[in-house]
């Protein structure tokens, strides 16, 4: 029998795959230690949710996974494969084959603002995959389809809220057909009433089994969406588990505060 991950109790479901594997990483930017040795493993199709307060790392973490931000050190497996310490061309061909199986989707959209919706969606699948106009396009209007922004496919950024910019920037994520999507605080630089649109197009993606590593302050959307939740205090994983349980009966006295001072969230 295998362990229900949202619950913590007994099912019958098989044991996952490995998606990702973190060994032991660590980051510093000069004398400042900002991951201490973070060691994560997540499932394939599994969704985890990653709380902290402002500073904790959390953001650091993710983009060193992508290698936007160079690891001090550390292993960082994706699909069986790390990327090689020794510098040269092997190893930068290796980090950009990791960038393209992590889909990453920022706080602030980072869309071109010179690009329609379509062009900023189809611009890596042609450039980086190789795929032609016409199938890109193809590929990419099915993914704006899917989360509700077909009908802006001409339109640029600039001409859009925040909520539908995020959006599409989950749509350009999408187009390059990710084994993992990341999310940095996905709706932080968003008003409080476009918030729901983009929580629900990450909820739908969760549905379809994708598997997904979500920084984020909403609590209470963490709570439904998530099979386990990672809480980093201090450049480290102070506790992680399932959601019922951490929400619950948190083991970490960092934890139970960081959870009382946020009440609010989750009762959303």
């Amino acid at each position: 029998m295998a362990t229900d991950p949202r619950t913590g109790a007994q099912s019958s479901k098989v044991t996952r795959t490995t998606a990702l594997q973190v060994k032991n990483l660590r980051k510093h930017f000069g004398p400042i230690e900002v991951l201490k040795g973070v060691s994560l493993t997540a499932g394939r199709g599994e969704v985890i949710s990653i709380l902290g307060s402002s500073g904790c790392g959390k953001s650091t973490f993710l983009r060193c996974l992508n290698y936007l931000e160079e690891p001090t050190s550390g292993d960082i497996w994706v699909g069986g494969a790390n990327v090689p310490a020794r510098r040269g061309l092997a190893r930068q061909r290796r980090i950009n084959a990791l960038r393209a199986s992590l889909g990453m989707v920022f706080q602030n959209f980072n869309l071109w603002p010179h690009k329609t919706v379509l062009e900023n969606i189809i611009e890596a699948p042609v450039h980086v995959l190789g795929l032609n106009h016409r199938a890109a396009t193809e590929q990419a209007l099915q993914f704006l389809e899917k989360v509700g922004m077909h009908g802006h496919k001409d339109a640029y950024p600039s001409h859009l809220s925040g909520g539908q910019q995020q959006r599409v920037a989950i749509a350009r994520a999408l187009a390059m057909k990710p084994e993992i999507l990341l999310f940095d605080e996905p709706t932080s630089a968003l008003d409080p009433e476009l918030v729901a649109e983009v929580l629900k197009v990450i909820r739908g993606l969760a549905d379809e089994g994708r598997t997904m590593l979500i920084v984020t302050h909403e609590l209470g959307f963490a709570r439904q969406v998530s099979e386990r939740i990672v809480f980093f205090h201090a450049g480290q994983i102070d506790e992680e588990g399932p959601p019922e349980r951490l929400f619950r009966h948190p083991s970490s006295p960092r934890l139970a505060r960081f959870l009382s001072s946020h009440i609010e969230e989750l009762r959303r």
